[in-house]
């Protein structure tokens, strides 16, 4: 499953890879650009797709490499990493594990996650483009009965600095003075006389407004640079 903002305004991407358990989009980077934003899961169970989900799975990184657009492809891949990387000569890993990593090595691909997500393994990766892309990864242990840990992190984009400003009453410079002169000569018993409550609401607060105009000056003011919420490289 995944959440995207609807004002990143995201496109639905399918890859041409078979890969069955996998959800991606699309979206924009500040000059333009695509970025592919994708989960997957791997069942480690060969009864569900058969022993080809493997190659499958490779097929979809190397399609995401081979498109020369930047990428985040997470999930759970269950391929039981106990430590990452992995010590050439040390480790022994199994057929399907050294094909992936000589995948990811052979594309050029960098996988983040080292610390464990599941028990003492680590199961869910996260696999980019670019070595500098993710930052600051955390555990923030299970979530609720999950059995794996939930990861937060950083992900560093292109971003371009928008400055707004809107118009505010400046309370410091008002002519206090004659605002409650104003005030305090104008009729209000006679402007309420025979009117609803609602309706003496209404021109209560009408003839605040007015007075708010009239003796209140107006300033610009910024209300903070914002950045655009995509995610791209």
């Amino acid at each position: 499953m995944l959440y995207v903002r609807s004002v990143l305004q995201p496109v639905e991407f399918e890859p041409r890879s078979n890969f069955p358990e996998q959800v991606g989009c699309r979206i924009l980077d500040s000059k333009g650009g695509e970025f592919y934003l994708g989960v997957c899961y791997r069942t480690p169970t060969d009864s569900i797709f058969g022993s080809g989900n493997h190659t499958a799975l490779q097929e979809l990184v190397t399609e995401l490499a081979a498109s020369r657009k930047h990428f985040m492809l997470v999930g759970d891949l269950n391929y039981s990493f106990k430590k990452w990387p992995l010590d050439a000569d040390t480790d022994a890993p199994s057929e399907e594990v050294r094909q992936f990593i000589e995948c990811l090595d052979d594309n050029f691909l960098t996988q983040h996650v080292t610390v464990p997500t599941r028990n003492n393994s680590i199961l869910d990766l996260i696999i980019t483009d670019e070595q500098h892309m993710i930052h600051d990864i955390l555990d923030l242990r299970a979530l609720d009965n999950s059995d794996h840990n939930t990861l937060q992190w950083r992900t560093h984009v292109h971003t371009k600095t928008t400055e707004r400003t809107h118009q505010v009453f400046d309370n410091a410079r008002a002519d206090v003075a004659d605002l409650k002169l104003e005030i305090q000569a104008f009729d209000w018993q006679h402007c309420f006389r025979d009117s609803s409550v609602e309706d003496n609401w209404d021109t209560f607060k009408r003839k605040l407004q007015e007075l708010e105009m009239k003796y209140v000056p107006v300033k610009s003011v910024c209300v903070g640079k914002t950045k655009p919420m995509w995610m791209s490289y």
